[in-house]
């Protein structure tokens, strides 16, 4: 299979494919996992691109830097073309099996792979990294994140493939989750808070008082920031289930203790 835009063309095969489908079939693991395997080497190939992209645009890159980015750049492309029919294979399956008389459409295709999610792939995302559930906090982010925003943008559980730690999990928040948050929601920090339930990596301050007084920005003014890379919060198990733990979150707030971001 080779697709030129793999998005709409996915999307095409995918709606041709439930035209003809009869249904009845069992969803495979075995398609699940060569998707899988094809998305963890691409996110680790952009991945590394992008590292590259950065050295080789910084100042004067040395000829390894241009080797190693060159070599990044073919891997990548390497990797989308590995991925592109492999995500084809697994959503033919998930049109084989899903029920004829509800999925109908892309999207109720898109609503029935949530529910095999569980059985088929959510094993490879752990539930205990560090005293962290990563499923319960995969989930809870997506439903905020599709009601604040959409169901497409909902994040990946390939982001959380290689996390079996609590500092795996820091690493993964700090240089990819919270970056793709800001990209979502265009820098909208009181919607990010919203997504990760006010856990605390966001802090709200006031405008220094000089500059107040000085009228040079408005006292009601609010700058928001993250705690730096080797603060404690980001390896804290507690700042991470406060975002799928939701009443935990409501009795701690009635209990007068810390409310929303401590």
């Amino acid at each position: 299979m080779s697709f030129s835009n793999p998005a709409s063309e996915i999307s095409r095969f995918v709606t041709r494919a439930i035209a003809r489908r009869k249904g009845g079939a069992e969803p495979s693991a075995d398609a699940a996992a060569a998707y899988q395997s094809a998305i963890t080497r691409y996110n680790a190939a952009f991945d590394i691109l992008t590292v590259a992209n950065v050295r080789v645009s910084a100042g004067r890159p040395s000829a390894a830097d241009r080797k190693a980015y060159e070599a990044a750049g073919v891997e990548y492309k390497a990797a989308s073309r590995a991925w592109t029919p492999a995500y084809a294979a697994w959503c033919l399956h998930l049109v084989a099996a899903a029920p004829a008389k509800t999925a109908k459409t892309l999207t109720d295709i898109t609503d029935y792979e949530d529910q095999v999610q569980g059985s088929l792939r959510a094993p490879l995302v752990s539930p205990d990294a560090g005293g962290v559930d990563c499923r319960k906090l995969l989930a809870a982010m997506n439903d905020r994140i599709a009601a604040l925003l959409d169901r497409e943008h909902r994040i990946g559980h390939t982001y959380f493939l290689r996390v079996d730690s609590v500092e795996a999990l820091a690493e993964t928040f700090r240089t990819r989750i919270v970056p793709l948050l800001q990209e979502y929601f265009y820098d909208d920090w009181e919607k990010i808070r919203a997504v990760l339930n006010w856990n605390g990596f966001v802090r709200e301050s006031k405008p220094p008082d000089e500059l107040v007084r000085s009228n040079l920005v408005d006292a009601e003014q609010r700058a928001y920031e993250l705690p730096p890379a080797d603060d404690d919060r980001w390896t804290d198990p507690k700042q991470y289930r406060k975002i799928y733990d939701v009443k935990a979150q409501a009795d701690q707030a009635e209990d007068g203790g810390e409310a929303q971001d401590d």
